[in-house]
């Protein structure tokens, strides 16, 4: 009869956990997902940067189209002096203007005037508004509007094989009023940087 007291008294006993149990199955958890955050983020980044190398694939046949379309690349920068500074002064109508058409955007590209410089305040507008996805790398970290909230891009056309002014007697692709055909690239169209 004693033994079946006992058996009674365990057996009505609420199942609980103890304090010390609760902090260890938190402590567990906690390092579970300590341990996942880094897995989550990589991927993040991977996809990220897929996206990146998207954009980049789409501006190359972005610019393969104008090829086709003008029998040359588009310029790097037009205007009719240079060598082109990093000034806000002059037509200095570019290579992303000129794509422009060829990544979706024709109606951005009918509201410049290609009349005006693009710091012209007739053009001014259009960057204040539209910013094309494609020309933002999603894993950039930097804001997406410069210093008087105008979009930008995070991918630039080489030039010159030296951080330099754009100008007309550079070695790259997309100089100072370029109209470089296809044959005019020796070293191959696979094994030349257009865009990075």
């Amino acid at each position: 009869m004693e033994s079946i007291g006992r058996r009674q008294a365990t057996q009505r006993r609420p199942q609980a956990f103890t304090l010390v149990e609760l902090l260890v199955v938190i402590t567990i958890v906690e390092n579970l997902v300590l341990l996942l955050l880094p897995a989550i983020n990589a991927a993040r980044e991977a996809a990220r940067r897929n996206g990146c190398m998207a954009n980049l694939s789409q501006l190359g046949v972005a610019l393969s189209n104008y090829n086709l379309a003008h029998e040359v690349f588009p310029p790097g920068v037009v205007d009719e002096q240079g060598p082109i500074a990093n000034v806000r002064e002059g037509y200095h109508q570019g290579w992303l203007v000129y794509l422009l058409p060829y990544v979706e955007e024709a109606a951005t590209y009918r509201h410049i005037d290609k009349s005006k410089g693009v710091y012209h305040e007739d053009n001014l507008p259009v960057p204040r508004v539209v910013s094309v996805a494609m020309f933002q790398c999603p894993s950039s970290w930097s804001d997406r509007r410069n210093e008087l909230g105008e979009a930008v891009s995070d991918y630039a056309a080489c030039h010159h094989d030296e951080e330099s002014p754009i100008d007309a007697d550079d070695h790259g692709v997309f100089y100072l009023n370029s109209a470089v055909r296809q044959r005019h690239v020796t070293d191959g169209l696979t094994k030349t940087i257009f865009v990075g």
